[in-house]
């Protein structure tokens, strides 16, 4: 399943369409993208936290992992939509999920485009290692 969900571009973007995701909380924004959390990604920070407090880790060891698994996924979307970016597609917001992040895309990019905003994501990931 693609991380990016991009919307049809032979029609505008409604008000509907701009609207934040059901179940999202946040509104932080980084380079101009709205980056919100889903409920559920809430729900496993704190079963992670729980685990981690619970189990040989430190509380502060658990929740420095579970920091910087947040902030390799939230740097992979901001790949996506800055390259999209690049291209004029605008990116509607980020939304973090338990299983990944998707980045919101205004439009559908053209084909010659779509590889390369696929690929950032990953390139961001090799990387920061």
């Amino acid at each position: 399943m693609p991380d990016t969900l991009p919307q049809p571009s032979n029609q505008p973007v409604s008000k509907a369409q701009e609207a934040p995701l059901p179940g999202t909380v946040g509104n932080l924004r980084l380079f101009g993208v709205p980056i919100r959390l889903h409920f559920t990604f809430l729900l496993l920070l704190v079963f992670l936290i729980f685990i981690g407090i619970g189990g040989k880790q430190s509380g502060l060891t658990t929740a420095v992992y579970v920091l910087a698994l947040f902030a390799s996924v939230l740097l992979h979307e901001i790949g996506h939509a800055l390259v999209a970016r690049a291209y004029g597609v605008r990116t509607l917001e980020i939304v973090m999920y338990p299983i990944g992040g998707v980045s919101r895309l205004e439009g559908q990019p053209k084909p010659q485009q779509e590889p390369l905003i696929a690929l950032a994501g990953p390139a961001v990931n090799l990387i920061i290692g």
